[in-house]
């Protein structure tokens, strides 16, 4: 073949190639179809239907007649399927919804379709006061992103402060700032930043007034008085003298009341009280306070024996969490041993140290933990105590064990929304609680579950949130993580024991009852009162308390003679660890120690570790054992091992 003959050839295929994507072309343009409304609202959602090519990263658009072929607002890919739903644009006109291929750079379909204006408008106050709520009545498209704002005479489209989305209702209420002056209230759109409608709106000042106690003394708590627009999070606080504006220490929001109880601050000296909105935290009023020093004093014997309890006297101001402790004398200032707090009453009683040694009684304050008051106490040695210890092998428990309720109160309430270790207390809690239904209890075990203080704030309301049934894991799972605790709930742990009877009047053995809480009774109930009428209506039960992150001598002592009187033990907590662990030995059998009086000394786990219990004579009983009661008498230092069935 000849040069000019193979050139020819090669010329002609190139020809061929070439008409070929030219016709292909042609072709996908003859197939693209748009089905798209004629007019639309601006704003609004435009449907199209399509039919084209589909090649990767085609796209649908809507762009002015006069565009170039590269164009594009709103868009959606082809590939996201037929029909699509593009905003259309937010100015008025004629438009062209466009099949744009992007690979080539070209349009391969058009329709035209006209933006119109939507109808809006706004019915406002046209006037109002700094900081306030208004209602706005708005008529407008509604479209995705639209909102109402209030900003000042003449500001640039597109600027806003407070805001509502229309989505949010009709009318919708809007804050007002907190500075005087002229302003708009305007309907804008998100996605074009354009105003739609506007009204003037004039904002006044507010004022406010305090009336408070000239002096006061440290860390007390004081009645403020107040007049003010009580916008929403405006607050009263307590601050230096000339300290910055939005400054705070102790506060509470003016929806609180009027008056409002305010804390002082522990440090004496010169101090305002102001008035702050919650939007700005401007100053609207202020008034001096001057704080003086307060004194305290703490009585008690020189001398006392360790690991024992002691009688302490004291005077002080006796504000919220001032509390009397017992230290080395060398400890640093807010260092604490065991402790009471002040509200208790005087005499309280402290438990001394295990070590003997020499030791500080301290009065401390409950804001910045400040010692008023001290006194220098001699830790002696203790008088040595007796031990005993309970085996049983499985021949000896009753058998109507085998039906044990398990019935379990958890607290709920808002400090359980404190940290340990970085971690709220209702989330080691519930933690705890999933370890032991998952890998402790057997599956089928009858359970219910009681809840407070997860519902409702500022209330002493108690759930039944499991209903007596054979344990279910995966419910239990379920329901366990539902439960979030609340701030500011109350601790009903008498109402909540009081109802344990009807929580299990259907069943059909011992019922084992574990309360799990941080802290006392909040809702003026009586919890002693309760165990006592539940043990004697004739419920076979055991009272089982688990506190957790419980330092407090009394409550801790509280809570285990509560536990006594209701067949039971206390186990305390202080970490995921070992709140685990006590849940476990909650469900264990025990045993008590009993004293000639009646009165329970001591409480053990059978087959558990031998507990410590001082010299004398005991009788030893317990639910789960068969047989009677028997005497057990403890020496100084001496181990005393009950085994059963005992010798004959």
């Amino acid at each position: 073949m000849s040069r000019d003959s193979l050139f020819s050839n090669i010329a002609g295929v190139m020809c061929l190639l070439l008409w070929s994507t030219l016709s292909s072309i042609a072709q996908a343009v003859d197939e693209v179809t748009l089905k798209a409304p004629t007019s639309i609202v601006a704003g609004g959602k435009v449907v199209v239907h399509w039919v084209g090519p589909n090649n990767p990263r085609d796209y649908i658009t809507i762009v002015k007649p006069t565009a170039r072929a590269s164009a594009y607002n709103q868009y959606k890919y082809t590939r996201d399927g037929t029909p699509l739903s593009i905003n259309a644009p937010q100015v008025p006109g004629i438009y062209e919804v466009r099949y744009n291929s992007e690979t080539e750079g070209t349009v391969l379909g058009r329709a035209s379709i006209e933006i119109v204006a939507s109808k809006v408008g706004l019915e406002t106050p046209s006037t109002a006061k700094s900081g306030a709520m208004i209602s706005v009545i708005w008529e407008g498209p509604n479209n995705q992103g639209d909102y109402i704002t209030v900003v000042k005479k003449g500001a640039a489209p597109g600027t806003w402060t407070q805001y509502v989305y229309t989505y949010k209702g009709n009318p919708v209420q809007l804050r007002m700032p907190d500075q005087a002056g002229e302003y708009e209230v305007r309907y804008a759109t998100e996605q074009a930043r354009i105003t739609l409608a506007a009204n003037p709106i004039t904002i006044s000042a507010n004022s406010a007034t305090l009336t408070a106690p000239v002096n006061a003394v440290a860390g007390s708590i004081i009645d403020v008085n107040w007049t003010g627009p009580d916008n929403p999070k405006d607050y009263i606080t307590v601050v230096p003298k000339g300290a910055k504006e939005g400054t705070w220490n102790h506060y509470q929001y003016t929806k609180t009341g009027n008056p409002i109880p305010l804390q002082v601050p522990d440090d004496a000296g010169d101090y305002e009280i102001r008035y702050s909105n919650g939007q700005s935290y401007s100053t609207l009023a202020v008034i001096p306070l001057v704080v003086k020093p307060a004194s305290a004093s703490v009585k008690a014997a020189n001398s006392v024996i360790a690991d024992e309890p002691f009688s302490v006297e004291w005077q002080g101001p006796n504000n919220k969490g001032d509390y009397v402790t017992i230290v080395p004398v060398d400890a640093k200032e807010g260092v604490w041993g065991s402790y009471t707090y002040t509200k208790r009453g005087s005499p309280l009683m402290l438990m001394a140290p295990e070590l003997a040694g020499k030791y500080e009684i301290r009065y401390s304050t409950g804001q910045r933990y400040k010692t008023l008051a001290r006194k220098q106490i001699t830790v002696g040695p203790g008088n040595k105590p007796g031990y005993v210890q309970v085996k049983a092998d499985e021949t000896q428990f009753s058998t109507s064990e085998q039906q044990e309720t398990v019935a379990l109160i958890l607290d709920a309430s808002g400090s359980m929304l404190k940290k340990q270790d970085g971690v709220s207390r209702i989330d080691i809690a519930k933690h705890a609680i999933l370890n032991l239904t998952n890998n402790v209890l057997a599956e089928g075990t009858p359970f219910t579950m009681r809840v407070f203080g997860h519902k409702e704030a500022d209330s002493c309301r108690t759930d039944l949130e499991m209903p007596l049934q054979p344990l279910n894991r995966k419910q239990v799972i379920t329901t366990v993580n539902g439960i979030n605790a609340m701030n500011l709930a109350k601790t009903p742990i008498a109402k909540s024991l009081s109802l344990v009877k009807s929580d299990t009047d259907k069943s059909k053995g011992p019922v084992t009852v574990i309360l799990l809480t941080d802290g006392e009774e909040t809702c003026q109930g009586n919890p002693k009162s309760a165990i006592e009428a539940l043990v004697a209506s004739g419920v076979n039960v055991r009272i089982n308390i688990v506190g957790f992150a419980i330092n407090e001598y009394v409550l801790k002592n509280t809570f285990t003679q509560w536990a006594q009187l209701g067949n039971g033990r206390y186990y305390e907590a202080s970490n995921q660890e070992e709140l685990s662990r006590s849940l476990l030995k909650a469900t264990e059998k025990n045993y008590q120690l009993v004293d000639g009086s009646g009165k329970v000394i001591a409480t053990g786990l059978i087959n558990g570790e031998k507990i410590a219990i001082a010299p004398g004579t005991y009788q030893l009983t317990s639910q789960y054992l068969s047989g009677k009661p028997r005497d057990v008498i403890v020496k100084p230092d001496g181990l005393s091992v009950e085994v059963f069935p005992a010798t004959q």
